[in-house]
């Protein structure tokens, strides 16, 4: 088996732990990049730690906790999923079939993108794509968003108001209005919305809703991310007032 991991440094403005540069410290991110892959599996896996050069930064510790958790038990649900079987099913495929493509194997991949690292307030998402032999992979969204200042991970609760059976029946509709869905691929009911539901972010203007496959239509649909302008659903009431307190102070 191979294994590699690559650990590169960015810096980003952000908030900072210093109490006399809260408007324009320095956060460093460290991204810790793993790669293994062997004849029967492919595995890559990519998060950020956050980095800080202050002492004081009570915030990195449990953002840098829940990241780390979150890769970890990534990985052993990957590699719990009975391994030996896994081999097994490779070498049965390619015994039966000699033309079976050369990289024909088991693939997990966990990346993520940012969506705000301003004023203390982070949100991200991770994507995590998973390929079990079958005719096609599958992608899931995972998304954390952070307050610095709080010291903890916002709920999707603590950003949207979804309190009512008609908030939500209104936030749905809210959704199908911005969301690209050419050819009607794709339906958003107030069901889809519930406290299951938590494929939210946030950037400095908008809140961000992501849908992974099957969840808002076949597969074939494909994933959706659809950005909704705060303001829209500031007037609706559908955005925590707190939220927007800590988001735009």
């Amino acid at each position: 088996m191979k294994k590699i991991i690559v650990l590169a440094t960015i810096a980003i403005t952000l908030f900072s732990c210093h109490p006399s540069r809260q408007r324009d410290g320095q956060i460093s991110f460290r991204l810790k990049d793993i790669h293994q892959q062997d004849y029967y599996y492919k595995v890559h896996i990519a998060f950020p730690l956050i980095e800080s050069y202050w002492s004081n930064c009570r915030f990195k510790d449990t953002f840098n906790r829940e990241m780390t958790s979150f890769a970890d038990s990534t990985m052993a649900e990957f590699e719990g999923k009975q391994l030996a079987e896994k081999k097994q099913a490779v070498d049965q495929v390619r015994g039966e079939s000699p033309n079976t493509r050369s990289d024909y194997r088991y693939e997990m991949s966990l990346t993520h993108q940012w969506f705000n690292i301003y004023n203390g307030m982070l949100s991200l998402r991770f994507k995590k794509y998973e390929y079990a032999l079958g005719a096609h992979g599958n992608t899931w969204f995972i998304c954390y968003n952070f307050s610095a200042s709080a010291n903890r991970f916002l709920t999707t609760d603590d950003i949207i108001n979804r309190s009512t059976p008609e908030k939500m029946q209104e936030l749905a509709e809210v959704i199908s209005q911005y969301l690209d869905n050419r050819g009607d691929c794709f339906t958003v009911t107030a069901d889809e919305l519930g406290n299951d539901f938590q494929n939210v972010n946030f950037t400095n203007d908008d809140i961000v809703f992501s849908f992974a496959n099957y969840q808002i239509g076949p597969y074939a649909c494909g994933t959706a991310v659809v950005y909704i302008p705060i303001d829209v659903l500031k007037e609706k009431d559908l955005i925590q007032p707190d939220f927007l307190k800590i988001l735009h102070p």
